[in-house]
């Protein structure tokens, strides 16, 4: 619903739940956390290891904190709704106890939150779990404090009366004293799951309520006075397109074009775009509860299911107990019909779509990773994987290039490189970057609005020009934002530093082009000639060996006093360092650029490319950060020994620099092997277009040419999809697949 203003708070609703074990349960945990309008759920004996992707336990709405163990036993995880803010809290986990501490910042106070397992008998455990209790209670005075956890600790047994008085110490008091444990077998019951608190006065009483998949009971509460802020978006549903762009053409642009302060223009042009923007009329109250709402003949399933488990446990009636079972039975068959209808329907929208078909197969085969699960290794540290596809990924189109041997520096214009200034921008350039940044960024502008700001926008940027500085606003780069759900001032100055970085980009690209400082060969061109070499080689009787140098780590550690120096000799005048300097915080002594910028992307493949002026006897490919080195000869050892030469000058270059590669060299290649390589490398093309790092792709393909024949990936993507023909888009999906799916060649 609509809202001129957002609702009041909700209170804080938290659960607990030994899941015994959370592989193929995302349905049930959906169930949960609808049912109950959860905030918070903390998970025990979650029974997961690393072979359980991120994306078979991810739910939508929710960010996901997960530590395995193994698949026999232990684990905690923890979901915490995605637009609380909350940080993981390592300094409270330096441990080897199976627990995880985050702290969420609710506008009250913040919270510290803590899911934990002790598995039975483990006094070393026990020892662990209390000192990080003692490490939280530090900070009661300030934060509120709730720990969750089966600690395998019988709470009413005599043999730990001392147990409430050592955690009175730190401040903290249990609250379960109901039956949260049953076995149906021996009918007896244990309260082991328990709730540690600081502030037990806000805390309602702890309900114990029956769910079938698992032993244990959920245990849910709620907390006063510790309210979560409302899920506030744009309202798709109730937005007037129409008057939408009415109401930005009556805005008056006049004073922020007359402004000639960068800053305070950008100021101005903020104001009066979210004026619009953010009209109450456009805000709604997100409910995330109903995107987790399973269709009702699964929820009606589950429903009976957990009455009769309530019931067994009430009343131990045999007949109930195998009532019980049948429904259990249910439940999975009702679960895995939903989840193949999902798909089907799925791949029937995106079957001639290769990005779509993609992603539908990714998840399909769990491999899509959503950016909101974060693994925790066992030092605590938090790690964010990258998804399966996303190494061969660079940011931008249109930087690869090819060279045979150092043939590209013996081009360059004797003379030097001419003079290169930024240049001010027009509207129509302005117009186009912000269709481009809204296509494959962001979502929510279209044309007639882009022709309204593109003005204003490109007198911001022009004074950025003039006076060779960018506001600090001007630097925050991030990958996708959405106009239509969120307008704030963090997404307008996300656009405006984007499209900045874009016009520096490309006006920096064509000078280095116009110089030779880096060739511009199309990329069908380029994987065209590194064939045909090979083809050629091979014909000969010759072996192909690549090594692929992979320099990305560098790119951190860049010295920006370098960076200068090859601008100042690649002809970047005074002016166009300045505003170098000033966007991407380039400081004297310093190191790093910003990964999501474009230009710094560019700046440092162009530092990169030096490096081919040490290869003498090979030849050579750059793309982004990698290069690949390769020759062929008869002679294997000869091989070997031109590439060690070869690796050991660009060691010595790299030295000089502080920089840092990986090297990967697969074994010398086979005639017959090279048709299949690129063919395989063609349909990497065909799904992922010019975003494709086709050097790394090619160290894939290499490292895995004994692996292509005889899977039967299709048969079985056939047989899930009803044998539909997949045509020339779906296989070339699947091929794209099988390079990172090792699994799948089992099948």
């Amino acid at each position: 619903m609509a809202t001129s203003s957002p609702e009041p708070n909700e209170k804080c609703s938290m659960a607990l739940l030994n899941i015994n074990g959370l592989r193929n349960k995302t349905d049930e945990i959906r169930y949960i956390i609808e049912k109950h309008k959860l905030h918070v759920l903390a998970l025990c004996e979650t029974k997961i290891d690393s072979k359980v992707k991120d994306s078979e336990v991810y739910i939508k709405g929710f960010r996901m904190w997960r530590k395995d163990r193994t698949n026999y036993g232990g684990g905690v995880a923890l979901y915490v709704q995605d637009h609380i803010e909350t940080t993981l809290r390592s300094d409270l986990m330096e441990t080897e106890a199976e627990i995880i501490w985050v702290e969420m910042k609710l506008p009250e106070r913040s919270v510290l939150v803590g899911s934990c397992y002790r598995p039975p008998n483990d006094d070393l455990g026990l020892i662990e779990i209390y000192h990080t209790m003692t490490l939280a209670s530090k900070e009661k005075i300030k934060r509120g404090i709730f720990l969750m956890g089966d600690l395998n600790i019988y709470w009413n047994d005599e043999l730990v009366e001392n147990t409430p008085k050592a955690i009175s110490v730190l401040g903290l008091t249990q609250v379960v004293k109901v039956k949260t444990r049953y076995n149906l077998k021996s009918s007896s019951s244990t309260c082991i799951d328990h709730i540690y608190t600081n502030v037990l006065e806000l805390c309602s009483e702890p309900e114990s309520t029956a769910t079938g998949c698992t032993d244990h009971n959920l245990i849910t509460f709620t907390v006063k006075s510790m309210n979560i802020p409302q899920r506030i978006r744009r309202s798709n549903k109730e937005f007037d397109q129409n008057q939408f762009k009415e109401d930005m053409k009556a805005v008056q642009w006049r004073d922020v074009l007359t402004e000639t302060n960068p800053t305070k223009a950008l100021s101005k042009f903020t104001e009066k775009f979210l004026s619009v923007a953010n009209k109450p009329a456009l805000l709604q109250t997100q409910d995330v509860y109903d995107s987790l709402r399973l269709n009702e003949e699964l929820r009606t399933v589950i429903s009976d299911r957990d009455k009769i488990k309530q019931a067994v446990i009430e009343r131990r009636q045999p007949w109930e107990k195998i009532r019980l079972l049948a429904l259990k039975k249910r439940v999975s068959t009702h679960s895995q019909k939903d989840q193949k209808a999902y798909f089907v329907q799925e791949f029937e929208k995106a079957k001639t779509d290769s990005k779509a078909l993609l992603k539908v197969f990714l998840e399909y085969f769990g491999e899509s990773l959503p950016v909101r699960v974060i693994n925790i290794t066992k030092k605590g540290t938090a790690t964010s994987e990258a998804g399966p596809l996303d190494f061969i990924h660079q940011p931008y189109s249109a930087l690869e290039f090819v060279a045979e041997g150092s043939q590209v520096q013996n081009n360059m214009q004797e003379e030097g490189p001419q003079q290169f200034s930024f240049k001010e921008i027009d509207a129509e350039t302005v117009r186009t970057l912000v269709m481009h940044f809204c296509d494959h960024a962001a979502h929510g502008i279209d044309e007639t609005e882009a022709d309204n700001i593109s003005d204003s926008i490109g007198h911001i940027l022009n004074r950025c020009f003039s006076s060779n500085k960018c506001p600090s606003q001007l630097k925050t780069l991030k990958k996708n934002i959405h106009f239509r759900e969120n307008s704030n001032i963090d997404s307008v100055h996300v656009m405006l530093a984007s499209i900045f970085d874009l016009i520096l980009f490309q006006q920096a690209k064509k000078h280095f082009i116009d110089n030779s400082l880096i060739p511009s060969p199309s990329l069908d061109e380029e994987i065209k000639e590194i064939k045909s070499n090979w083809d050629t080689m091979t014909i000969k009787g010759k072996r192909v060996q690549a090594v692929f140098l992979d320099f990305s780590s560098s790119f951190d550690t860049i010295s920006h006093d370098l960076l200068m120096e090859k601008l100042t000799t690649s002809g970047f005048s005074d002016s166009a360092r300045s505003l170098t300097k000033t966007f991407l915080s380039i400081r004297k002594g310093s190191r790093g650029l910003p990964r999501q910028s474009f230009l710094a992307r560019l700046l440092f493949t162009v530092f990169i490319n030096n490096l081919r002026k040490v290869l003498e006897t090979s030849s050579s490919a750059v793309c982004d950060s990698c290069i690949m080195i390769y020759c062929a000869d008869t002679d294997t050892e000869k091989l070997k020994t031109v590439l060690d030469n070869e690796v050991e000058s660009v060691h010595k270059w790299a030295k000089g620099f502080s920089f840092t590669f990986t090297e990967t060299r697969p074994e010398p290649l086979k005639c017959r092997k090279i048709s299949d390589i690129y063919d395989i490398l063609d349909s990497l093309l065909i799904c992922h277009q010019d975003q494709l790092n086709w050097i790394r792709a090619l160290e894939k393909i290499v490292q895995l040419s004994d692996v292509w024949y005889n899977h039967k990936v299709k048969e079985k993507i056939g047989d899930y999809f009803g044998k539909r023909r997949l045509g020339k888009v779906g296989e070339s999906v699947i091929n794209s697949l099988l390079l990172f799916q090792p699994e799948l060649r089992d099948l």
